[in-house]
């Protein structure tokens, strides 16, 4: 698993429980051994050992790399390429094969976790927010404002959405094959922000948890299912005191998975 400078990533692990039973019949004399007539008269007990077999499961991801969310508070025109999970604006420019644009105030890639697991993984986020001296966290959309605040703010949130399947190519054949993931043919769509929901996290200070989503059972390990998530929101777009480069903003994503079982 790749490591990411914004984005970590901790697995917890639920195992199943499998009993082995043997079998037992109470009215065949001869499961009870040579004696059980003298058994039952003198009420002798009898007793078995059963043992517990262990099931566990791997939790098998790959988490894409992260890329870098733009904040763009003039709504200037941006060009980047996203190739697969590719996303950069390094020495991008209009004549760029295969460039991109983009005008919205934050501007973010899509980040996958991609799922080779036998089982569905629900999944919990926790995501706080970091941003330099001078800016605000705000807790609704500012473009939604009717007055428009004068000092540095941003409005971010975190969208959440499951993909059943994408891809995935191996470099060979055996359990030691490495796999190349796609991302789906058709993105995902990045829901709105809502307070009351489940599949969004509001951007602020402090961690705010919840659980996020059920990644469903891979269908195979060249069909991963996926997790999809991205940065959203906006910006103060004339403040007194006009944003500067040195301006930062930071969106730390943890996840917690767990497996769960597979619905019958």
């Amino acid at each position: 698993m790749k490591s990411k400078k914004l984005l970590a990533l901790f697995l917890s692990m639920v195992m199943m429980f499998v009993m082995a039973i043997p079998a037992f019949a109470a009215d065949d004399p001869a499961a009870l051994g040579d004696d059980n007539e003298d058994n039952e008269a003198d009420g002798t007990e009898q007793s078995m050992l059963l043992t517990g077999i262990m099931k566990d499961i791997t939790l098998n991801v790959t988490l894409s790399d992260a890329g870098s969310v733009i904040l763009n508070p003039y709504k200037q025109t941006v060009y980047y390429t996203a190739t697969g999970d590719e996303f950069t604006t390094e020495d991008v420019t209009s004549t760029t094969t295969g460039a991109k644009t983009g005008s919205d105030q934050i501007i973010a890639p899509l980040v996958y976790m991609y799922s080779q697991t036998t089982v569905p993984i629900e999944v919990s986020a926790s995501v706080q927010g970091e941003v330099s001296d001078g800016i605000t966290l705000a807790t609704s959309s500012i473009a939604a404002m009717k007055t428009q605040p004068t000092d540095k703010q941003i409005f971010a949130y975190v969208g959440f959405a499951t993909v059943a399947e994408a891809g995935a190519t191996a470099s060979s054949t055996g359990a030691n094959a490495t796999y190349t993931f796609t991302a789906p043919t058709t993105a995902p769509s990045i829901p709105d922000y809502n307070a009351k929901g489940t599949d969004t996290i509001l951007v602020t200070a402090d961690a705010v948890s919840k659980n996020v989503a059920t990644i469903p059972a891979a269908a195979s390990l060249v069909k991963p299912s996926a997790l999809a998530f991205q940065v959203k929101g906006d910006m103060t777009t004339t403040p007194d005191e006009q944003w500067i480069e040195d301006d930062s903003f930071a969106v730390n994503v943890v996840l917690t998975l767990t497996a769960t079982a597979v619905s019958s």
